[in-house]
């Protein structure tokens, strides 16, 4: 492959990373993924392309440490009393 043609693809890799992150942002002071001018270097679009995979895998794992939190929470949690549907319509 020639350098423009891989620098193509992974200019569209992180097109694609930009967009799926915009797509599970969590609230609107995320900014998403930087998507590089078209004018840099392979060696650019490839730090880039590093950078963003650190900053997912980042908020990935702050994700699932987070899920655990709430998953103990959840466990640790005493039981809530059930109410009958039925006790709640008689008069």
């Amino acid at each position: 492959m020639n350098e423009a043609i891989v620098k193509e693809k992974l200019i569209e890799l992180l097109e694609k990373l930009n967009e799926s992150a915009e797509t599970n942002q969590k609230s609107s002071a995320d900014e998403g993924l930087y998507v590089p001018e078209r004018n840099l270097g392979t060696d650019d679009v490839i730090d880039h392309l590093r950078i963003q995979i650190k900053y997912l895998m980042f908020d990935l794992e702050a994700t699932r440490r987070e899920n655990r939190y709430l998953r103990q929470m959840i466990e640790m949690r005493p039981p809530t009393p059930r109410r009958d549907r039925g006790s709640e319509h008689q008069t």
